[in-house]
């Protein structure tokens, strides 16, 4: 009779077949967590969620087990024991640099801007959905491509665009393209350097002149950056090897230039460098005189003082006509001249933050080239056109560096635990952002 009461305690405490549980076996601290990150940069700090034992665990524990739903979002543990009252903490960390760095595929070429060995393809920019190239002839309309799309599309007016010249600067404000320097061949030979320049509004596809009043001496292989709200025009060469150090501020709210950039401790006079605008400074690297460079420094436009210098240790081999971009968190420079010559189909990241350089991948490398255009989309970079050895190019390709690239993600965290035949669940909704 006593074995017969013992069995039916026991049983009575199990739940009925298919039915719920009366209490669930644990609670989680949060049903929602959020990261932010910038691409490139330190990961987030980790988070954590806590498992509560329920009251009344059957025998006072269960088994618990979890898995994150993506590769991204790594916990600290996955399984073990979990008893009534007691706590446990689940530690969340995101993998930011899973990511492969690659060259993920080349520029389509139908549609692209006419080239052969006399016509150079053109200067561009990102203007926020597109790279937008223009010819340096007035006569031809700009194009743009869309990397999403991989389409050339477009054709923007020609009425009051630059006059004719070579190798100018382009930099987008946030609203208008603007043009500015640049020299004049005539018969094959180069004859002018200019301080001249206009601005495209893409919204009215009009052009407006830029006043050259206390604009920088006439130049060409220089390099200009937009700081968001004025634009900086820095190095280049006046021809004949005439390189300068020198730059100029423009305002386009009052076309206005609005004074130089200081020579204190400015880097040597240079032409074809990498320049880019990292949020609060501007980086100068590489570039010739008329030999090779693989030297640079930085410009704080607030102090109007030169500063420090980027590390030679591991920086890529001395180079010229190689553009920059900015990440977010790095500066990318590929392609160029060596002091051989020979056009480059190398590359590196910089980070500022650390001083270091990372050699970027030659897997899936688009061909040498020098005095191209590089953008960067907020996602990857678009290396296009220049020249080789022989001729111009409007080939390219889109380089994707290491980690996720910007955008949301999101993630779920599944969480279970048993006992004696009961079951709990418990989903944790996880959102990634990450910035440029």
């Amino acid at each position: 009779m006593r074995a017969r009461l013992w069995l039916f305690a026991v049983v009575a405490l199990l739940p009925a077949c298919g039915g719920p549980p009366s209490d669930p076996l644990f609670t989680v601290s949060d049903t929602t967590l959020a990261f932010n990150a910038q691409q490139g940069g330190v990961p987030p700090a980790d988070q954590a969620i806590v498992l509560t034992g329920g009251e009344r665990l059957p025998f006072g524990a269960a088994t618990w087990a979890a898995a994150s739903s993506r590769p991204w979002l790594r916990l600290s543990r996955t399984s073990g024991g979990i008893s009534a009252d007691q706590d446990v903490p689940i530690g969340l960390s995101v993998q930011q640099n899973l990511q492969t760095e690659s060259w993920v595929r080349a520029t389509s070429t139908v549609g692209a801007p006419f080239v052969d060995v006399n016509t150079w393809a053109g200067w561009g920019a990102w203007v926020g959905n597109a790279m937008m190239i223009w010819s340096g002839d007035p006569a031809v309309p700009m194009k743009s491509y869309d990397p999403v799309t991989d389409t050339w599309f477009g054709a923007a007016s020609t009425v009051g665009a630059p006059s004719q010249r070579l190798s100018p600067s382009l930099v987008w404000t946030g609203t208008e393209l603007i043009v500015w320097g640049g020299y004049v061949v005539v018969g094959g030979v180069p004859t002018t350097a200019l301080n001249t320049g206009a601005r495209y509004n893409p919204a009215t596809d009009t052009w407006t002149p830029m006043s050259t009043t206390g604009a920088p001496s006439a130049r060409t292989a220089h390099r200009a950056i937009w700081t968001g709200t004025r634009m900086i025009v820095w190095g280049g060469d006046g021809l004949g090897f005439s390189y300068t150090n020198t730059g100029g501020i423009y305002d386009p709210a009052t076309d206005t230039w609005v004074g130089p950039t200081s020579t204190v401790n400015a880097p040597s006079a240079r032409g074809s460098a990498a320049v880019v605008w990292t949020g609060s400074r501007m980086i100068v690297w590489g570039g010739e005189n008329p030999g090779k460079l693989n030297t640079g420094s930085f410009y704080d436009p607030a102090t109007d003082s030169w500063s420090g210098s980027t590390s030679a240790v591991g920086c890529p081999t001395a180079r010229s006509h190689m553009p920059g971009v900015w990440t977010g968190q790095e500066m990318i420079l590929w392609g160029g001249v060596s002091a051989a010559p020979a056009n480059l189909d190398t590359g590196a990241r910089y980070n500022p933050t650390t001083d270091t350089w990372t050699d970027l991948s030659v897997i899936g490398v688009p061909e040498a080239r020098s005095s191209h255009v590089l953008v960067w989309t907020g996602r990857e970079m678009i290396a296009w056109g220049g020249v080789n050895a022989t001729t111009n190019l409007n080939t390219g390709g889109i380089y994707r560096p290491p980690g996720l690239v910007p955008g949301t993600y999101t993630a779920e965290i599944l969480i279970q635990a048993a006992t004696l035949g009961q079951l709990s669940s418990a989903r944790v909704q996880v959102t990634l952002t990450v910035t440029p």
